[in-house]
């Protein structure tokens, strides 16, 4: 293993660092603008649906608010790929492929969505320190004012699986153990007629 360089980190060190980041954190919304754009995350459900466009709109705000924040990084816009978003959907749609049931492919696409904005929120706070420790305040701003987007994202897409997605399947399972427990008890029924009868 490496010795670590404990030397401090120059400016111009971290100040690459932040403006790689932002590349990667750029090249998310972007992906996932493209996708929401494309038809990727298409439902019928209806509080899914009005999510979908509600997250388009927000996040071309926060593409455009990008701009400004590579024009402070003294950098242009530039898209580094995310792999942890490649690999994110990748997995998501293996998920979704594999079932035939629209509810259950609605939750794997939820959970594409998810993941994206959790990677999304720990970026932003990333880059939100690192532009602190640089002085640049007016891009902590416009970082902070996409990070809060994104937590109240995270809040809406957890209350919308909670209402329409869990509670469901919760009720499937009781249903399913219900079944299970009746089925159990005929069965201990017959047991006990077919003791008596043999006696």
């Amino acid at each position: 293993m490496t010795a670590l360089d404990r030397r401090p980190i120059e400016r111009s060190e971290l100040l690459a660092t932040c403006r790689e980041s932002a590349y990667e954190l750029f090249d998310a919304e972007c992906r996932l603008d493209e996708m929401l754009g494309d038809g990727y995350f298409q439902t019928k459900h209806r509080g899914f649906a009005a999510l979908i466009k509600r997250f388009q709109a927000e996040g071309q705000e926060r593409i455009a608010r990008f701009e400004r924040v590579f024009t402070r990084l003294d950098t242009p816009p530039r898209r580094h790929i995310s792999r942890s978003v490649v690999a994110i959907v990748a997995a998501g749609e293996i998920r979704a492929d594999q079932t035939h049931k629209e509810r259950l492919r609605d939750l794997a696409l939820l959970e594409v969505l998810l993941r994206i904005k959790h990677y999304s929120v720990a970026g932003y706070d990333l880059l939100i320190g690192m532009a602190d420790t640089l002085k640049k305040s007016e891009t902590s701003r416009l970082l902070i004012k996409s990070y809060e987007e994104e937590v109240l994202a995270i809040d809406a897409i957890m209350s919308l699986g909670e209402v329409s997605f869990y509670g469901e399947l919760a009720v499937v399972g009781q249903l399913e153990e219900t079944r299970t427990r009746t089925i159990s008890t005929e069965n201990q029924s017959q047991e006990k007629a077919s003791e008596k009868n043999s006696e």
